[in-house]
């Protein structure tokens, strides 16, 4: 159940905050990418439907191995960090299949991601490419992504971006 939550005279609901949707429409986010940060919580309040989802893509080569590290955080500070292995994807401990095909280690990064931030952030992968999103809108997921180790030729962003 959401809070209430006072803005100026007007009391709202933050339930629109906790929607697990990715939907924007391109006007309302070229208005909203002009706005001050501090008046992108009211918009997002009067905006019905608009919910600007920061989002990463990360797209893997041959070149990721046993000694790559990945790292992120989710809009309310949940972090995640995975590291590549010579063996089998283990959600448990984090590790993700870095010696396998390209499609191999997305899936097993997204199937990391998925297992241990529920609500915070939401991965999908196809062909090597692995999307990540957060679940809550608005600027605040817009947060860091880590690397370390080989990841040569692996194209990682250095944060989220579009929230």
């Amino acid at each position: 159940m959401g809070r209430r939550v006072r803005i100026g005279n007007k009391s709202q609901s933050d339930m629109k905050f906790r929607n697990d949707t990715n939907k924007s429409h391109p006007k309302l986010r070229n208005e909203y990418d002009k706005l001050h940060p501090k008046q992108r919580k009211e918009y997002i309040i009067s905006h019905d439907g608009f919910e600007p989802n920061a989002t990463a893509q990360i797209t893997f080569h041959a070149s990721v191995d046993a000694t790559a590290e990945l790292s992120m955080s989710s809009a309310n500070g949940k972090i995640v960090m995975c590291k590549g292995v010579a063996g089998s994807t283990n959600t448990s401990t984090r590790k993700f299949k870095s010696n396998g095909t390209i499609t191999q280690m997305a899936t097993g990064v997204r199937d990391i991601v998925n297992v241990n931030a529920p609500g915070e952030l939401s991965a999908s992968s196809a062909a090597g490419v692995l999307t990540v999103h957060q679940v809550h809108p608005g600027p605040d997921g817009n947060t860091t992504i880590t690397t370390a180790g080989t990841w040569t030729s692996a194209t990682v962003p250095s944060k989220f971006s579009k929230g």
